[in-house]
């Protein structure tokens, strides 16, 4: 769990020596909406698990929209996928690409000012089929067990670390391995991601 290059790629060799616009970012909007097969649902929950995932690397959450920020991160999560287009990471089986799965999935993506770069982020269920699920948990509510699903996963998903990697943090990253002792695999993904950033 091709692209356009993004807008920042195509700076001057001066800006972009100084690196990703976002490089000093701390503090963060986060948007989220939620799709059931009902409609649109109270995005509440997932937007607070998202903002604490950011919170807990180092990340500061603006209270509104309307307080000065750095970037806005924008959460989208349905029952079934209606999203095709790929993604530049995946949190999923090296065997499912997003144009596969219509399961259930949230989508994770950012902008800044007027810039909406093609980095995105897709956390699925441990199911494709949400009714059939839902049905074995003994429960008819499909919408509500799916999101619940979803939720859970996001809690214990890394993608903050891969949105450092984005933004080319790498003393916020080694923040988080220094933290990160009692998770190897944390740290794991974390060399591997300073690995990336080295060798670009």
């Amino acid at each position: 769990m091709g692209f356009s290059s993004p807008a920042w790629a195509q700076q001057t060799p001066l800006q972009a020596h100084l690196g990703h616009p976002l490089r000093a970012a701390q503090v963060l909007v986060v948007e989220s909406i939620t799709l059931t097969e009902r409609g649109l649902q109270d995005s509440t929950v997932i937007t607070k698990t998202v903002s604490d995932g950011l919170t807990d690397t180092g990340f500061t959450i603006a209270s509104t929209p309307d307080e000065p920020h750095d970037a806005v991160i924008r959460v989208k999560c349905e029952e079934r996928q209606t999203l095709t287009g790929p993604s530049k990471h995946r949190n999923t089986s090296p065997a499912l690409t997003s144009r596969l799965w219509k399961g259930p999935a949230c989508h994770i993506s950012y902008r800044y000012g007027e810039q909406s770069p093609p980095w995105s982020w897709e956390v699925h269920t441990s199911f494709e089929d949400p009714s059939g699920a839902a049905e074995i948990a003994g429960t008819s509510d499909t919408g509500t067990f799916a999101m619940n699903a979803l939720n859970t996963q996001l809690q214990h998903d890394d993608f903050p670390l891969y949105l450092m990697a984005e933004w080319e943090q790498a003393d916020r990253l080694l923040m988080v391995f220094q933290k990160s002792t009692n998770n190897i695999e944390r740290q794991t993904t974390i060399l591997k991601l300073l690995g990336t950033l080295a060798s670009d």
